[in-house]
C-alpha cells in the first residue's frame, strides 16, 4: 500500500510539471511568434520584403538625395542662403534623422512640399539645358519614389501584425510582455 502512494505522488508531480510546462509554453510561444512577426515588419521597412533593398527606406533615401541635388543645382542660380534652398536642405536632413515610420512619413511630406516649391522657382529661371534636364529628372525621381512607397506592402504587414496583437489572448499577453504595435507609414 505504501508503494501505491509513492506512485500516486510521482503521478501528481508529473502532472504538475506537465501543466507548468504547458502554461509556460503559451507565453514563450506567443512572444517568439509575435517577435518574429514584428521583426519581419521592421525588415520590410528597412530592407524590403525580399531583403533586396526595394524598401520604403531606400525610397526615402533616394528622395532625400534628389532633394539635396536639386538644392545643389539651385545654388548655381540663386543665393545659397535663400529660403527655398535652405528649406529643402533642412527638410532633407530632417528626413534623414527622423526615427520611426510615422516621423519619416511626416518628414517626407514636408520634403515633398519644399522640393516642389524649389522646383517651381527654378522653373522661372533660365537654366542651362543640362541643369533643366536634371531638374526635370529629379522631379520625376521624387514622384516615382512616392508612387513606389504608396505600393509598398509595409503598411499591410504592419496592420496584420497590429490586428493579431489586438486579438485575444495576444492583447493580454502583449501588454504583459511589453509588445508594441508596429508604426504605420502614414
Amino acid at each position: 500500500m505504501a508503494e501505491k502512494r509513492v506512485l500516486g505522488k510521482e503521478a501528481k508531480t508529473a502532472c504538475i510539471v506537465l501543466a507548468a510546462a504547458v502554461v509556460l509554453s503559451v507565453p514563450l510561444g506567443f512572444t517568439n511568434t509575435m517577435s518574429r512577426m514584428y521583426d519581419k515588419v521592421a525588415v520590410e521597412f528597412q530592407e524590403g520584403a525580399e531583403k533586396d533593398g526595394l524598401s520604403i527606406q531606400a525610397d526615402l533615401d533616394a528622395r532625400a538625395s534628389a532633394a539635396y541635388n536639386l538644392a545643389t543645382v539651385a545654388k548655381r542660380y540663386m543665393a545659397e542662403d535663400s529660403k527655398a534652398i535652405q528649406s529643402v536642405l533642412k527638410a532633407s536632413e530632417s528626413l534623414n534623422s527622423a526615427k520611426g515610420p510615422a516621423a519619416k512619413y511626416a518628414a517626407n511630406e514636408e520634403l515633398g512640399t519644399v522640393f516642389t516649391q524649389l522646383y517651381e522657382v527654378l522653373g522661372t529661371i533660365e537654366l542651362s539645358e543640362k541643369d533643366e534636364q536634371y531638374r526635370q529628372s529629379l522631379n520625376a525621381e521624387m514622384k516615382s519614389r512616392n508612387i513606389t512607397m504608396g505600393n509598398d506592402p509595409y503598411n499591410q504587414l504592419a496592420e496584420e501584425y497590429n490586428e493579431k496583437l489586438d486579438r485575444f489572448p495576444a492583447n493580454l499577453l502583449g501588454k504583459i510582455f511589453g509588445m508594441e504595435k508596429a508604426e504605420l507609414f502614414q
